[in-house]
């Protein structure tokens, strides 16, 4: 097969130098033309037609503002995972996802435009463009480099680790949510797409709701969400409003303190910074960064949140194999108000580049098996109207939770559907096809 191309090519090759041989060949040039080219003084030519313009356009201060205001980052180049897109360039072709944010801010632009011509219109766009996006996060800068020994069994030897519980803690008939008082069932939803009149179920209510979300075929949900008004909620990705409602009973049984202690905060968040930049993929190391972060507190375990999200925006985004360490750290220091805390924070959280974050989401439910709250968390996703964030999210959970999902009913209905229908609803092809590639992978 390389001959034939190869043999194809040559023969392409030859023709076209028979014919500009050819083409050459009668063109005919006399003496004296080209005695007229070889005294004709171009630098006169270009001195008089383009010298002057571009002498113009150097001495304009706007283009003496423009290099001025150059900043160049000289250190961007040693940066681990350099070659990421701009944060900037990320943000503008979010611009182009259909959400109701992006239409809001293109809505107001396309206003200005029809209305009347009036000055400095430029300047109100880069106004609008500018409250429409987020601030652009700096690169997060730690003591010492993480350091991704790609030849290492991470992965493999944070499985067999015997401290992390691989019990699957999907549980909602725990004492702490058994114990719901009248007030508690009086809680309005703050969510901008449920009624507000809407109450939170009871926790029996909500168990035999997840129940019949999971015993539902994928299909009958998709025709369910189509009509469904309240899909809209106030977390950063489209999900099912049964995910929403459990993530909100979950969040019911965390106790937030009266009183936080700013001193203690910023201590604990000095030492947290320092403990991270020592962490590595060797895993006796790990260890011994592991146990020596005491959470004894509910102020501690925030922090640890807060901070794990941080480091899966800023980190995990430049370098996806970062993921497992940060997995690994909340496993070893796993409890269940840590685990929500993190969870509510990660739905939460209004920033871009949110994909890394839930990347260590999806790796914890792989290492601890949560094999229910993962094939909840699927459904709740594929049932709802395909996007190009809700996409990568999906392409990362088949990366992360497939192969331990791999042999469960309910998951090969998913990979089903995504396969027949749900890849059809994604209008950008590179993440129709990572789709494809993770799904195929599955399936063999």
């Amino acid at each position: 097969m390389n001959d034939q191309l190869i043999n194809s090519f040559k023969k392409i090759e030859e023709e076209r130098m028979t014919k500009l041989k050819k083409s050459i060949k009668e063109i005919k040039i006399t003496e004296e033309t080209l005695n007229k080219f070889k005294n004709f003084d171009f630098n006169s030519i270009y001195s008089l037609f383009l010298g002057e313009k571009e002498d113009a356009f150097n001495k304009t201060k706007d283009s003496e503002t423009l290099i001025k205001g150059t900043k160049i980052d000289k250190s961007f180049e040693k940066t681990v995972g350099a070659e990421r897109k701009d944060n900037f360039l990320l943000n503008i072709n979010n611009l182009q996802i259909n959400d109701s944010k992006s239409e809001l801010g293109l809505e107001k632009i396309n206003k200005i435009f029809n209305e009347e011509k009036e000055e400095n219109i430029s300047e109100k766009i880069n106004k609008i463009l500018t409250n429409e996006l987020n601030e652009i996060n700096e690169p997060l800068k730690i003591n010492g480099p993480l350091q991704i020994n790609d030849s290492s069994n991470f992965n493999k030897s944070i499985k067999e680790n015997e401290p992390i519980n691989t019990n699957d803690s999907f549980n909602l008939t725990e004492p702490a949510l058994n114990n719901v008082t009248k007030f508690d069932q009086q809680i309005h939803f703050n969510s901008s797409s449920l009624n507000q009149s809407e109450l939170i179920p009871n926790n029996l209510d909500i168990k035999e709701m997840v129940v019949n979300f999971l015993q539902t075929p994928l299909k009958e949900l998709k025709t369910k969400k189509i009509n469904d008004s309240l899909y809209k909620n106030n977390l950063n990705i489209s999900l099912a409003d049964e995910f929403v409602l459990f993530l909100k009973n979950e969040e019911k049984s965390i106790g937030k303190p009266e009183f936080i202690d700013k001193n203690q905060a910023l201590e604990f968040k000095k030492y947290l910074t320092k403990r991270v930049s020592q962490m590595t993929s060797d895993k006796d190391h790990m260890d011994k960064v592991c146990n020596s972060i005491k959470l004894e507190s509910f102020l501690h375990k925030e922090i640890l949140a807060d901070k794990l999200i941080e480091l899966g925006i800023k980190d995990v985004t430049l370098r996806p194999k970062t993921s497992n360490i940060y997995a690994y750290l909340m496993c070893v220091l796993y409890d269940k108000e840590l685990y929500s805390l993190f969870r509510n924070k990660l739905f939460t959280s209004q920033v871009n580049e949110i994909t890394g974050a839930y990347s260590i989401y999806f790796n914890v439910l792989s290492i601890k098996n949560k094999i229910k709250e993962a094939i909840f968390f699927v459904k709740a996703l594929v049932c709802m109207p395909g996007s190009v964030v809700n996409g990568e999210l999906l392409v990362n959970f088949l990366n992360f939770c497939g192969k331990f999902l791999k042999s469960k009913t309910e998951f090969e209905e998913v990979i089903k559907f995504v396969k027949e229908e749900y890849v059809n609803e994604i209008r950008e092809e590179p993440t129709k096809i990572r789709i494809l590639l993770e799904v195929d992978r599955l399936m063999q």
